[in-house]
C-alpha cells in the first residue's frame, strides 16, 4: 500500500486537499485541521487506496474539527475505498458533502475496464438509481457495471440529501468539468484529477501551494485494475466474477475452460477417424 501523502492548495475563498496513499494509524491528518483555511475544503480523494479502523477514527476527527471552524466539507473523486467506507460508518460525513465517485465498468467481449466518475447530481431527483451508460473503447459496446448496484450505491439515497449552501455550490461550479465532459480512467492509463486545475481556475485568488509530509507535486488516480482490486479488498462483490452457481469464475478462467473443451473435441474427433482407419483396413 502505498504511503500517506497530502497536497494542499490555497485560495482566499477555499482550499483544495488532495490524499492518495493509505489511511492507516501512521496518518498525519490532525495536521491538516489547522492548515485549511476559507469557508470550504474540497478533498480529492481519488487516490486512497485504503482505511481501517484507525484511520476512519481521524478522518472522523479531522472533519469535527473542520465543521467547529464553520468549514464546509466537499468530497470529490471519491475511491472504491471511499466509498466502501460511505456505505458502511454512518458518520463518514456527517455534515458534509459528497460530489462525486468513481463507478466501475466492464466489457467482457473485450476484457477491458473503466472507471467512470459520476456527480452526486446526476441522482438528485430520481426515485432510483441508474447506473450511468459507458462505452468500451475498443469495441463501443455498452459496457457492464462492475458491482452490486445495491450495495456500492447504498450512500447515494442520504448523500444526494444534502445539498451544499450556494455558495459551495457555485465554487464548484466554477472548478467542476464543464457540461458533458465526464472523466474516465482506463485500463491502459490514469489522467489527472479533473480539479487539478484549480490554480490556473482560481489564479486571480492568489493560489499558494503547501506540501505536506514528503507530498505530492503531481498525482494520478489508480488505474482502473487497481480499483477493481481496491473493491474486492474492501469487500465489495464484483457481478461478472460470480457464475451462475454462486463460484467465482473470471473472463481468464472461462477462456481457459473453452480453449480445453476444443482439445478435448479434436481428440475425441481423432480417435474416432482412427478407428475408422483401422476398421478399413482390416
Amino acid at each position: 500500500m502505498g504511503k500517506f501523502e497530502a497536497e494542499i492548495q490555497q485560495t482566499e475563498d477555499f482550499t483544495y486537499v488532495r490524499l492518495v496513499g493509505t489511511v492507516d494509524e501512521d496518518n498525519e491528518l490532525a495536521p491538516l485541521v489547522n492548515r485549511i483555511r476559507g469557508e470550504t475544503a474540497i478533498i480529492d480523494l481519488a487516490g486512497i487506496e485504503d482505511i481501517n479502523n484507525c484511520g476512519v477514527r481521524d478522518w472522523v476527527n479531522c472533519l469535527e474539527g473542520l465543521l467547529a471552524r464553520n468549514i464546509a466539507v466537499v468530497l470529490v473523486e471519491c475511491s472504491p475505498a471511499i466509498v466502501a467506507k460511505l456505505n458502511t460508518v454512518s458518520n463518514f460525513i456527517e455534515n458534509g458533502y459528497v460530489k462525486s465517485f468513481y463507478v466501475p465498468y466492464f466489457c467482457q467481449a473485450c476484457d477491458q475496464e473503466k472507471a467512470l466518475l459520476v456527480d452526486i447530481d446526476e441522482f438528485r431527483g430520481d426515485a432510483t438509481i441508474k447506473t450511468p451508460t459507458c462505452r468500451c473503447d475498443s469495441c463501443d459496446g455498452i459496457m457492464a457495471f462492475d458491482d452490486l448496484e445495491e450495495s456500492y450505491f447504498a450512500f447515494v439515497k442520504d448523500a444526494r440529501k444534502a445539498v451544499p449552501p450556494p455558495t459551495v455550490r457555485k465554487l464548484l461550479s466554477q472548478i467542476t468539468p464543464a457540461a458533458g465532459e465526464r472523466k474516465i480512467i482506463s485500463k491502459i492509463g490514469a489522467t489527472h484529477s479533473s480539479f487539478a486545475g484549480i490554480p490556473s481556475t482560481a489564479a486571480s485568488s492568489n493560489v499558494t501551494g503547501d506540501q505536506f509530509g514528503t507530498g505530492v507535486s503531481s498525482v494520478s488516480p489508480p488505474s482502473a485494475a487497481t480499483l477493481r482490486r481496491l473493491r474486492d479488498k474492501t469487500g465489495l462483490r464484483t457481478m461478472r466474477r460470480l457464475s451462475a452457481e454462486g463460484t467465482e469464475e473470471t473472463p481468464s478462467k472461462s477462456r481457459r475452460n473453452v480453449v480445453l473443451a476444443a482439445l478435448v473435441a479434436l481428440i475425441a474427433l481423432g480417435l474416432v477417424v482412427g478407428l475408422i482407419l483401422v476398421v478399413g483396413l482390416g
